[in-house]
């Protein structure tokens, strides 16, 4: 995702989610790399949107394999081979768990349970310029000039929202951490404008503890 510091664009809003995946625990030292993996998709879905997990293994034993996907503890599809799954994510806020359990004939029974919480986060900019009298737009940017980049997540965690100062905020600009102004609380990022640059790539992940539950840019 890209913010483009356009004078004319409006505040850039992102809508985006975090996954709470339940995972095995490995004891011993060695570690076997599971034999099925799931990709989501689209990677970071907003609210209400339609979002599909598909359960991908190593060789063919899933197409043989018994699956049953449940949705809030509810079965929504089951049958031999049915390795992906769809549904649309609920409002900012809500909770959906989506799970899979998997009977193999050869391979054993596995599982995986996913939590999606979808959650908002705008980015505003402004320029450290002036504008000439009776101009309708935001001073606008120029070469050189100091830029602001501010994130207004909306994060709700238990019922409440998350107090922006209690998030963690990640920062990069053109692919390229900044981890002197990221941390708990830097939800505003300061920088000048690359005189060599057309445009500026700029992306804040957002955490809760130790959970991403925003993204944007």
């Amino acid at each position: 995702m890209t913010t483009v510091l356009n004078p004319m664009h409006k505040p850039l809003k992102v809508l985006t989610f975090f996954i709470l995946v339940s995972a095995p625990i490995f004891v011993g030292a060695q570690f076997a790399p599971e034999p099925i993996q799931y990709v989501i998709s689209p990677e970071v879905p907003g609210p209400n949107q339609t979002v599909t997990i598909e359960a991908q293994g190593i060789g063919t034993f899933l197409g043989d394999a018994a699956i049953v996907w449940k949705k809030d503890g509810k079965a929504v599809q089951s049958g031999a081979g049915l390795r992906s799954y769809s549904f649309t994510t609920g409002s900012i806020g809500s909770v959906t768990q989506v799970s899979i359990d998997i009977q193999s004939p050869t391979d054993g029974s596995f599982s995986k349970t996913f939590i999606f919480r979808p959650s908002a986060v705008n980015l505003v900019w402004e320029a450290d310029t002036s504008a000439p009298p009776l101009f309708l737009g935001k001073p606008l940017y120029s070469a050189g000039s100091s830029v602001k980049v501010v994130a207004f997540p909306v994060v709700v965690a238990n019922g409440s929202r998350v107090a922006a100062q209690s998030l963690s905020y990640q920062w990069t600009r053109q692919d390229q951490a900044l981890p002197a102004q990221s941390g708990l609380g830097r939800n505003t990022l300061c920088l000048e404008w690359d005189q060599l640059q057309a445009q500026e790539d700029i992306v804040v992940r957002v955490y809760f503890g130790n959970s991403l539950v925003a993204q944007g840019g």
